[in-house]
């Protein structure tokens, strides 16, 4: 009974990740669809890039939590190392290889924020600067394709699970 009751708190926690991902997706959305084109303000940009990173984080969290707890995956302390076992997982739930590539990059960008001390506006982006002296460039198409992607991995892991309880 416990293991049940584990499972259906896990489900919860899962539906509930999904729905503080899609407001955190959504927000981005308004960032660069609504307030951009009324301000023209670049760091808008990073700020959408970090609603969505943290979107994607909650979702791999909660799959990966889902699975381990249904006995379908082993986990480490190691991020790496379930990070990968996330990108097998969700190959299951539908998402082609172009989106998990787009996820890496959601995961890697938002990584490279985090860590950068140097950002910059340019004329028609941001620009985060690694340690290494290494940019990335961020515009408001790159953004879009974030968004679109983070929209179908949602999408993917709701008809995942829509079996297991109402999603």
């Amino acid at each position: 009974m416990n293991g049940q009751i584990n499972r259906i708190s896990v489900g919860q926690r899962l539906l509930e990740g999904l729905f503080e991902a899609e407001k955190m997706r959504m927000s981005a959305e308004q960032y660069i669809k609504v307030i951009m084109p009324l301000s023209d303000e670049k760091k808008l940009l990073v700020r959408a890039l970090e609603r969505i990173y943290s979107g994607v984080v909650l979702i791999i969290n909660r799959v990966l939590q889902y699975e381990y707890v249904n006995g379908r995956v082993k986990l480490s302390k190691d991020k790496e190392d379930n990070l990968r076992v996330f990108f097998k997982v969700v190959r299951k739930y539908g998402l082609n290889e172009e989106d998990l590539a787009k996820v890496r990059e959601i995961l890697f960008i938002g990584r490279k924020h985090r860590e950068s001390g140097m950002e910059f506006s340019r004329r028609n982006g941001f620009v985060v600067l690694d340690d290494d002296l290494k940019h990335y460039h961020l515009n408001e198409n790159k953004i879009k394709e974030f968004i679109i992607v983070e929209k179908r991995l949602i999408n993917c892991v709701k008809r995942a699970f829509r079996g297991s309880f109402s999603v």
